[in-house]
This record gives structure tokens, C-alpha cells and sequence, in this order.
């Protein structure tokens, strides 16, 4: 029998091997063959991954591992990182210029100066509407990671709920297995006693082997949706998983005018546009600036005829004389832009209350239907199949009475657990079309 290792205690030995301190000559291959034999025991553990111990997951874990291991969120960081340096860099001055090279002849303006530095600072408001532009897209850089943040946290809610769902129809699966199997058994022995016809026998099998199916199809649905949950929160293929949440969540009512106004304030992807209209206002007024001079500050040094040379120091004003079209067609698209831009707002305050009237509608009905069996629905079918299941056993009620009983029930309850699901996966909707974050209300039964 094979000892499992320990996964920390082998990535504590690899560290050590690989950042050995140690002033030996042997220091190099000892690191080299601590490596090599953690590389080998990783692979071997990744080959018994289904065979370790399973790990117990919630869901707000899940949420943390796949916001720090998913790429789209690593995507959204990356370009907020992007954003803060062009923000960085944005009030800075322009280069400074240093010019260097051979002149020939003399006495012809600054052809003989072999050595030039210039700086130019800009005047007016360039500066300004430069980092207003950088400042914007900085936020709205952020508020897409935000957007990216809450999609992931919708797309790991339902993954979560989804397999906790694949779960519970696996145990339900199960125990109607079970329970064919009994009664298939019971009808070999009644038959064989002369208690019953043949015909009970044939059903049961029949019964048994449906059961059998359904068993198949729920351990191939739950293998499908942990291994969704799994790619979604980074996992390696094939990880034990141990779900510890449930499937309930608080009945609560919202009011559906309250959550349109809170979505149009808090949804990221609605403050992301708003600032990237901003930045093309900025953009806008920017290219205008084009037409504001500059000071330029030059230092030169001459050294071809030291007769009349030396050094010199130059200030002075740089102007636009004349545009032949080019800030001009710059000033035309950057006010298209501002157009297409607020047209995408328009179109997101639509998407918007669309998006937050449909996830109330499901989240309501979801409500009505999971609040249909918490009333007594599910125990009425569960009491018909008890006491069928009763008369059976007194020979009161037939074979066919008994399956048309449990069948109710099976169905009835995995009814159930689908709207039980359904609730939770409605509520992350409807949280995701908010912008997040639900409003604060007092948990209440639903009527």
C-alpha cells in the first residue's frame, strides 16, 4: 500500500531544496535533485487526485478561488495596471530632446551647432485635458474589473448551485434504485409463493431497469457539473469536492422599481460607460488644444569655429500656423466617438431594466413555486406514497398503486430540489442585474 504525501510538507522540501543557502559545491545538484523529485511526486500525486481526501468547499470559497484564479479576472487586472500608468504618465512633460551630430560649414542659423537640448512645456489646458482623458479610462478600467467581478461571482453561484443540485438528484437517484430493487425483490418472492401474478414481476423489472437509468443519467449529470464548477474556479481536473452550502436561500421581497433605480446607479458596466464617455469629452476638448502654442527652452553649443562659437541658451513660443486637415479630421472622430459612446449608454440603460424586470420575474416565480412545496406540497406526496406503500404490505392497495405512488413522489421531489435551485441561481441573477449588491431588507416567508 502506497503512502500519500503530504502536499505542503512536499512543497515545504522543495522550497528549502531550492533556496538552499548552503556554500557547498554539491549545493547546485542537491537543489537540482530536490527539484526533480518534487516535480515527480507532484505528477504522481495529480494522478491520484480523485483518490485524495475530498475537499470541503463553499461557496464563498469557491467565489474567492475563482476571482483570484479565473484569466478574465487576471485580464481586468492587467488592464487596470495598464490604465494607472498611462494615468501616471499622462501629466508628465513632454521628452527631452538632445540632438547630436556633424554640422558642416558656419554662419547658417543652427546648422553649425553639433550639440542641441530642447525642451518644450506645453501651455494652455493640454495637460489638463490629457490626464481628465487618462483619468477617465482609468475608472472606467476599474469598473469593467468590477463588471468582469460580478459575472464571475453570477457564473460560480450557478456552477455551485448547479452541482449542489447534481448532488442531491444523485441521492435521489439512488434511493429510488433502492427501492426498485426491494420491490423487485419482494415480487420474485410473492410470485414464488403463489401471492402474486406474474405480470407484478415483469413490472418491477421494467421499474428496475428504468431506475437503473435514471441512476446512469444523474451520476453522468453530476460529473458534468462539478467538473463546470471545477474549470470555473481553477481547479485541476478530476479535484474531490466536497460541497458544504446548501441549496436554500431567504425568501425575500424586493420592489421592482427600487431595483431599476439601484441597477442604473451601481452597475458597473453602466459606470464604466459613463466614465468612457468622460474620457472622449476629454479626448475631445484635448485635440482642441492643439491649436495652443508651446514654449520651447533650447541650450546649444557650437564648436566648429571657436572664433565666433560658444554656448546658447533659447526660449521661445512654437506655434500652429496652419492645419491642413489633420486636427480638423481628429476634432470630427473624436466628436463621432462622444456620439457612438453615448449611444451605448442609451443602449446599456436599456439593457439594463430589461435584464433587471426578467431577473425579477424569474426570482418571483421561483419564489411562488419553492413556496408551493414548502406548504405542504412535497409531504402530501410523500404521506400518499407512505400509506400506499402501508396497504401494499396488507394487500389493500395493488403493485400498480403502490409504483404510481412512488413515482409521484420521486417526481414531486426532485421537483422540488430543481426549484430549490432555481431559487438560489434566480436571486444570483437578479443580484448580478443589480450591479451586485441586493438592497438591505428583512428576510420575510413569501405570499
Amino acid at each position: 500500500m502506497s503512502k500519500k504525501i503530504c502536499p505542503t510538507r512536499l512543497l515545504t522540501i522543495v522550497w528549502f531544496g531550492m533556496n538552499s543557502s548552503s556554500s557547498d559545491k554539491k549545493s547546485v545538484r542537491y537543489r537540482l535533485a530536490a527539484w526533480i523529485i518534487g516535480m515527480a511526486s507532484l505528477a504522481l500525486m495529480s494522478g491520484s487526485t480523485a483518490d485524495a481526501a475530498p475537499l470541503p468547499l463553499s461557496l464563498k470559497q469557491a467565489i474567492a478561488m475563482a476571482l483570484a484564479r479565473n484569466p478574465e479576472s487576471a485580464a481586468a487586472a492587467a488592464r487596470v495596471h495598464e490604465a494607472a500608468a498611462l494615468l501616471k504618465g499622462a501629466g508628465a512633460l513632454p521628452e527631452l530632446q538632445l540632438n547630436i551630430g556633424p554640422a558642416f560649414g558656419k554662419n547658417a542659423g543652427s546648422n553649425d551647432e553639433a550639440i542641441i537640448l530642447s525642451q518644450a512645456f506645453p501651455l494652455g489646458s493640454k495637460l489638463h485635458w490629457r490626464v481628465k482623458e487618462a483619468a477617465a479610462n482609468h475608472l472606467a478600467a476599474i469598473e469593467v474589473q468590477n463588471n468582469v467581478m460580478i459575472n464571475l461571482i453570477l457564473k460560480t453561484s450557478t456552477a455551485y448551485y448547479n452541482a449542489l443540485l447534481s448532488d442531491q438528484n444523485l441521492r435521489l437517484a439512488q434511493e429510488g434504485m433502492k427501492l426498485a430493487q426491494q420491490f423487485a425483490n419482494t415480487s420474485k418472492t410473492q410470485f414464488q409463493a403463489g401471492a402474486v401474478a406474474q405480470t407484478n414481476v415483469l413490472r418491477s423489472q421494467i421499474s428496475l431497469a428504468q431506475a437503473q437509468e435514471q441512476l446512469t443519467t444523474a451520476e453522468t449529470a453530476r460529473q458534468i457539473q462539478y467538473a463546470a464548477l471545477i474549470n470555473e474556479i481553477g481547479l485541476a481536473p478530476g479535484s474531490n469536492l466536497q460541497l458544504t452550502d446548501g441549496l436554500s436561500v431567504p425568501e425575500v421581497q424586493f420592489q421592482l422599481n427600487d431595483l431599476i433605480s439601484l441597477a442604473q446607479r451601481m452597475r458597473p458596466d453602466m459606470k464604466a460607460a459613463l466614465d468612457t464617455l468622460q474620457s472622449r469629452e476629454a479626448a475631445l476638448k484635448q485635440v482642441r488644444t492643439r491649436f495652443q502654442p508651446n514654449l520651447v527652452v533650447e541650450a546649444r553649443h557650437s564648436t566648429l569655429d571657436p572664433t565666433i562659437g560658444g554656448n546658447t541658451l533659447r526660449a521661445g513660443f512654437v506655434f500652429p500656423l496652419l492645419d491642413h486637415g489633420t486636427i480638423h479630421s481628429q476634432v470630427k472622430a473624436a466628436q463621432a466617438a462622444i456620439q457612438q459612446q453615448q449611444a451605448v449608454v442609451d443602449g446599456i440603460k436599456r439593457t439594463i431594466d430589461l435584464e433587471v424586470k426578467t431577473a425579477f420575474q424569474n426570482y418571483e416565480e421561483a419564489q411562488q413555486i419553492t413556496n408551493s412545496f414548502n406548504t405542504g406540497r412535497l409531504n402530501r406526496a410523500k404521506t400518499l406514497r407512505d400509506k400506499i406503500q402501508l396497504g401494499y404490505g396488507h394487500g389493500s392497495t395493488t403493485y400498480l398503486e403502490l409504483l404510481d405512488a412512488q413515482q409521484v413522489y420521486l417526481t414531486e421531489k426532485s421537483a422540488y430540489l430543481q426549484a430549490e435551485a432555481s431559487l438560489a441561481i434566480a436571486r444570483a441573477e437578479l443580484r448580478y442585474a443589480v450591479g451586485g449588491k441586493l438592497p438591505c431588507v428583512n428576510s420575510k416567508p413569501f405570499k
